[in-house]
């Protein structure tokens, strides 16, 4: 899980974004199928082994439930969480580059400046 939540920070600050989205899907491929595995696994039947406890009955029953936990659906909903965040990722707009900037040019019906003057005479203090 730590692995998972590494790769979930590295793809949020990657840049450019979408390169960090991309390394989201790649671990959120793997959560889901870990996910479609034991959604798929529960569907079996219960091992012969707790088949047996079950049935033994008496005064403390042990009552088996053969479904899916809490810690499942929670984990389904970090998964379709991370989902949501990879498609935000890929769909957010690339940031326009900014404009290198020039020099503005003097305006050619601007007079030099007194320095720059030919003949220019400097003041007499």
């Amino acid at each position: 899980m730590a692995g998972l939540i590494a790769v979930v920070a590295a793809a949020a600050v990657w840049r450019p974004v979408r390169l960090g989205a991309a390394l989201l899907a790649g671990a959120i491929a793997a959560m889901a199928a870990q996910a479609i595995r034991r959604s798929s696994a529960q569907r079996g039947r219960v091992a012969g082994a707790v088949r047996d406890l079950a049935g033994a009955g008496g005064p403390g029953r042990l009552t088996i439930s053969s479904g899916l936990t809490a810690s499942f659906w929670i984990y389904c909903v970090f998964v379709v969480a991370l989902m949501a965040s990879c498609a935000w990722m890929l769909l957010t707009p690339a940031p326009a580059a900014p404009e290198p900037s020039r020099p503005q040019a003097p305006h050619p019906h601007q007079p030099p400046l007194a320095a720059e003057a030919p003949n220019a005479r400097t003041p007499l203090t």
